[in-house]
Order: C-alpha cells, then structure tokens, then sequence
C-alpha cells in the first residue's frame, strides 16, 4: 500500500508539495499441513502361565499366549512357541483347532485386533529327588566322632534339577551350598569327624528344583518392530526328600559330670 500526501499554500503560489512516498507491504501465504497416516501393523505379545506356584510332578501347566495388532494394518503373523523340556503330551488349541506338539503357525491379524493360543502339557511325574545317609555307629560314647555319608541323586534321565541344598542339624560344611544335579547325577558326602554329645534322631533333608522356562514369538514384515518376544514365563517345581539316621550317645562321664555338680551346688 502506497501513499503520498500533498500540500499547497497561497504565499508559495499555490505550488503543491507532494510528501514522501510511504509504502506499507502486506504479506499474504496460506500452509496447509496434511497428516498422511502411516500404514503398518504393531504387535504387542504377552504370555501367562497357571497355576503359577505350588506346582508338583504330574500336575498340568497352561500357558495362554495373546498377540495384538494395536496398527492400522493387517498383520501376516509367523508364532512359535516351544514347549519346555520335562512337559509331556503338550497341546495347543488356536483358530478353531487343537494341534498336539510345539505350536507353530502362521496367521492374518486385521487391524486393532486380537489372536490368542492356549497350551498345555503335564509335568514329568517321575520328576524326583534322592537321599541316603547312613553312619558307622549307631551307639557312641560321649564326644566321641562319627562319620556319616550322604548321597543325593537326580533319577531322571533327561532333566537337570537346579538349586539343590542339604540341610542337617548336625552336620555343616561337608558340601556346596547350592549345587546342580544333571539327569542320573549322583554325589557323595563323605563327613568325618562329627562329635557326638547328646543322643540324637537327625532328619537330613535335600531340595532341588525343576525349572519350566518359556517364551514364545511372534514375527509379521508388516511391523516394522518385529520379532517379538515375550518375557521368559517361570514355572519352578520344588522337589525334597529326606532320610533320618538315629545315634544313641552314652552318658558323659562322672569326672567330667562332676565340676557342672559342684558348681551348681555353689
């Protein structure tokens, strides 16, 4: 925008003067932001397991796999899930079938949807642990040493038990703390040495563990954030067993008896 302003006076002949030219510009533009959508699918996963504690050998595990397509496009979904070692008869039941074995499949997640599996197996029911403790005397004197052997074993042939402890009232540092038995393993405890001064009937006890782990897959070209995983799913069985050996221990003798007696007698 452009002006000039113009004056004029009888004492200059009424010669106009014209001013200054003042210009004022004026900018005018349009942006216009379009959001094109991006098309591609998004996986979430997820995976339970129950019961999901005070399991034992022979009691059924049922896992339940969940995927989601949270995109706006359908997803071409590859899933596999391996059934854990020491699980027997696994099955698996998705889209409208019940399929025995590891599940492996390949499905079609439309938008904003959702696919679940749900599988199952029984524990190994002759999942087991072993003990014997045997001692070469059965009736000592007073403080006299003893020595006790202990064996522990694992009778599975394929399954590896984890986190095995021995816990006895008498006897301590004879073995590891944790230890890890493999399918037929056995160890033997040798304890010599091990003073006696009161009779006694000792339970030893062994634990181990079973361990379950799984985790399943899901992978679509669709989601650009794929493979998936789940979280590893958990599922500890505890096993014990116990073996008792019982030692008769003869009196302490009168002489050394005799201080505690004049010392009570004070």
């Amino acid at each position: 925008i452009t002006n000039i302003a113009t004056v004029a006076a009888q004492e200059n002949g009424d010669v106009p003067i014209p001013s200054p030219e003042v210009t004022t510009t004026i900018n005018l533009s349009t942006t216009t932001s379009l959001a094109v959508p991006v098309q591609r699918a998004r996986l979430s996963i997820n995976k339970i397991v129950l019961p999901a504690v005070d399991v034992q050998p022979g009691d059924n595990l049922t896992y339940t796999l969940t995927i989601t397509n949270e995109g706006n496009l359908t997803a071409t979904t590859t899933i596999t899930d391996t059934m854990p070692d020491g699980l027997l008869f696994p099955s698996c039941k998705y889209d409208g079938q019940t399929v025995a074995g590891d599940l492996a499949w390949q499905t079609s997640i439309p938008p904003q949807d959702v696919w679940q599996a749900i599988c199952s197996g029984q524990i190994d029911p002759t999942l087991a642990i072993s003990i014997t403790k045997t001692v070469d005397q059965a009736e000592v004197d007073f403080a006299a040493a003893v020595t006790y052997t202990i064996t522990i074993s694992n009778p599975h042939p394929t399954f590896t038990l984890q986190n095995v402890t021995i816990d006895d009232p008498v006897i301590s540092g004879c073995w590891d703390e944790v230890m890890t038995l493999a399918p037929l393993e056995s160890r033997q405890f040798v304890c010599v040495e091990v003073r006696m001064m009161s009779s006694i009937k000792a339970e030893t006890m062994v634990t181990g563990e079973a361990i379950f782990d799984n985790v399943a897959y899901a992978e679509a070209p669709e989601d650009l954030d794929s493979p998936l995983v789940t979280p590893v799913v958990r599922t500890v069985v505890e096993l014990t067993a116990t073996a008792v050996t019982d030692i008769i221990v003869s009196p302490a003798p009168y002489s050394t008896q005799l201080p505690i007696i004049m010392r009570l007698a004070e």
